[in-house]
């Protein structure tokens, strides 16, 4: 946790802030609610229960669940700079309706609690972590039998968008960070506003998601989850739900019974569809899924380097990777496919000197992948 926070207290504060202003705060709230009902957690639920959350942000998220009233609601914030954020919105009276609010500053390796929750919320921490599945295993430490964790997981496959979104980054660096993260807010703000309801600032979104250098990995999966939590926790809900079971109620005699496995197998056919956002892809062929797999993964090793130099025989190396994955998504993801390729048409251009503004990215503006899912669990 100590690297995934440094860069964060470097800038002096979080970026994960929201448009909650105004007439967006209904929006957030409507946003949140139905979140939680798809992870089987409608609000009233909320009302007198204990929670805890890890990583907490900016707090917009959180002022959702302290509205539902937890009689004990408990944030845990890494970095100094969240930290100290959330700290004046609580000066501020924001966080009033749980029965009693705390705020700690701290990582989760180094968080001591002997107390258990009804409700533990880890929400985009675990990829991007050396060591996710530690991390893991400490926070679900925390949840009472028959409580409930809640969990964000992404892929490489998932954030293939993004990672192609990375790669621009060094045709927009410039020795003047603002200048720099101008240049990039104004380029990605037609991108974000592809996805709609997107209520995230666009300038904290390049910090995250393209100017913040990333580690060597990033990613922890639905299925490396459920394979970790086999036995000690159940499938509840998720977000993008696709788990079905037409098992009969009866059937269910014992304290595991496989759910989470179930759901896991059914994620493994489905994982194609988290490179884009429109393609809903299921396949039995898991060794040609493993395939796209790890050419996206030597795609992310690929492009770290050239994110971090800028070299152009970098993206020479990374184009033949590209033209690789769109020849390999023909078949069962067309769309993408034809993306992978107008994307590279258009960065070859940049690489022999086109201004990036002047570039046209038509195609590419409106790929988004799943990104970042959630996962709810029960406590056996």
């Amino acid at each position: 946790m100590a690297d995934f926070v440094s860069f964060y207290d470097e800038k002096g504060f979080v970026p994960v802030r929201q448009n909650i202003a105004g007439s967006e705060s209904v929006k957030h709230t409507n946003r949140r609610r139905e979140l939680y009902r798809m992870l089987g957690i409608p609000e009233a639920l909320l009302r007198g229960c204990d929670v805890l959350e890890f990583g907490p942000g900016s707090g917009d998220n959180a002022i959702f669940t302290d509205s539902l009233k937890p009689n004990r609601y408990k944030v845990v914030e890494g970095s100094k700079g969240g930290f100290d954020y959330i700290q004046t919105r609580i000066n501020k009276g924001e966080f009033s309706h749980s029965k009693k609010f705390e705020l700690e500053l701290s990582l989760i390796e180094d968080y001591q609690d002997k107390e258990k929750y009804d409700l533990v919320i880890c929400e985009g921490l675990l990829p991007g972590q050396s060591d996710p599945e530690q991390i893991l295993n400490k926070v679900c430490g925390f949840v009472r039998t028959g409580g409930v964790l809640i969990i964000t997981t992404a892929t490489y496959v998932s954030l293939l968008s993004d990672i192609m979104r990375r790669i621009l980054y060094p045709f927009f660096k410039t020795d003047n960070d603002d200048k720099t993260l101008k240049r990039l807010t104004d380029f990605f703000k037609p991108h974000l506003q592809e996805l709609q309801f997107v209520s995230r600032l666009p300038e904290d979104w390049v910090m995250d998601s393209i100017i913040h250098p990333w580690g060597k990995n990033y990613e922890f999966s639905m299925g490396e989850a459920a394979d970790n939590l086999q036995g000690r926790f159940e499938y509840l809900g998720s977000s993008p739900s696709f788990n079905q079971n037409w098992q009969w109620y009866k059937e269910f005699i014992n304290n595991d019974n496989q759910l989470l496995r179930s759901f896991a197998d059914q994620y493994a056919e489905y994982e194609l569809s988290f490179i884009n956002r429109d393609e809903v892809v299921k396949t039995k062929d898991l060794a040609k899924i493993q395939t796209i797999k790890s050419l996206i993964k030597t795609l992310f090793l690929e492009h770290r380097e050239f994110w971090r130099t800028g070299t152009l025989p970098r993206w020479e190396s990374i184009k033949i990777q590209l033209l690789t994955l769109s020849s390999l998504l023909t078949a069962t993801n067309p769309s993408s496919s034809d993306v992978i390729k107008d994307y590279v048409e258009a960065v070859d251009k940049m690489a022999i000197g086109a201004k990036p503004e002047s570039v046209e990215l038509t195609s590419f503006s409106s790929f988004w992948g799943k990104g970042q899912q959630y996962l709810s669990l029960v406590k056996n």
